[in-house]
């Protein structure tokens, strides 16, 4: 499972004034103070859903199913997560490079500790983190720094909506009803649609971003025009469908990551319901006001899996499972970025004068 938020107000910043990203970020905290109360709230209200549908299962069948998983299939959704995280560092240091260059730790230390921090608060300041991190030393990129990670929550809106779209034309279990359900996927899908393109209202954001869009008249330029493959990879045309790819090939991993621990599990449902699966968690995570996501997997794992007809035990069990596996590999990952490097520097040798002759 991966991170998803929403966006950020572009045109707050000024890129010249470091006024500007202060109250950027004063204002960001304002906005979402009311979701600290509300956290607290939701934080108790869920500890209780979560008692209550705890008591449903023994805790002697919900250990003996834990205990039951495949350790092979754990350490493939372990792989698969720690893949996921990889790309997720790549598209961000990719798309910071539109603009200029940034190192692996940086960008690492930026999606990894970012992530960490969205996970443990619910005002979604990992993402001023991220912005702060990757913009330090690189003077004139804090505009670009925060478009980047628009572009980013952009791209995964739109792929969550193509699968969410995809799932309108599959079929359903027959433990939901399904114009219930294809009601909430399309509203989902609207949703994220809009949420993928609304980044572009923004003014400033479109103004830093026009540069790396690519230009319509030259795809017609017959006369001396560079051939087709040089104007699909080598201009902004192969840059998007590079940021596209990247947030495909995540989303494609988290499904796989929940496939691989379902089989851990002895669970066999179909892709669809994998699907189905992935969008409820995600929905789940990203609205819900509350700090580290308690109880979220464990519910909405619970309340998707026994629908389908899975024991209530061993979908309890899975949805524990890869909530500490997915959280503590993030948090295995953002920690390592601040050890000191395995190899240090090697020391420079004595200069070696040349003999007289």
């Amino acid at each position: 499972m991966q991170e998803t938020s929403t966006h950020l107000p572009v045109d707050r910043l000024n890129e010249a004034s470091p006024v500007g990203a202060s109250s950027f970020g004063w204002s960001s905290f304002n906005l979402h103070r009311t979701k600290i109360v509300v956290s607290i709230v939701a934080l108790v209200l869920l500890l209780t859903a979560l008692v209550a549908a705890a008591r449903a299962v023994s805790f002697e069948a919900l250990w003996a199913s834990v205990r039951a998983a495949h350790v092979e299939w754990i350490l493939a959704t372990i792989l698969l997560i720690s893949v996921g995280q990889l790309l997720r560092i790549v598209r961000f240091k990719r798309l910071l490079e539109w603009d200029r260059a940034v190192s692996a730790h940086t960008a690492s230390q930026a999606t990894l500790v970012g992530q960490t921090i969205n996970w443990l608060l619910p005002i979604r300041v990992g993402d001023l983190w991220r912005i702060w991190r990757a913009s330090r030393n690189r003077p004139g990129s804090l505009l670009w720094t925060t478009s980047t990670v628009i572009v980013e929550k952009s791209a995964d809106s739109l792929v969550l909506a193509a699968f969410a779209g995809v799932l309108l034309l599959a079929p359903l279990p027959e433990g939901f009803s399904l114009p219930i359900v294809r009601l909430l996927v399309t509203a989902l899908a609207g949703a994220l649609l809009i949420s993928g393109l609304s980044a572009l209202s923004s003014n400033g954001f479109r103004r830093r971003l026009l540069k790396f869009v690519p230009r319509v008249e030259a795809w017609f330029d017959v006369a001396g025009a560079a051939p087709p493959s040089n104007l699909l990879w080598k201009s902004g045309a192969g840059r998007w469908l590079e940021a596209m790819g990247y947030s495909a090939a995540i989303w494609v991993v988290a499904i796989l990551t929940n496939v691989a621990l379902a089989y851990a599990f002895d669970i066999h449902i179909s892709p669809a319901d994998h699907v189905l699966l992935l969008l409820a968690l995600q929905t789940s995570s990203v609205f819900s006001p509350v700090p580290g996501n308690v109880g979220i997997f464990s519910l909405v794992s619970l309340g998707v899996l026994t629908a389908i007809g899975i024991g209530s035990a061993e979908a309890l069990a899975y949805g524990s499972v890869l909530y500490v596996l997915v959280y503590g590999t993030l948090l295995a990952a953002a920690a390592a970025t601040f050890l000191p490097p395995l190899q240090s520097d090697s020391p420079s040798l004595p200069a070696q004068h040349a003999p007289h002759p």
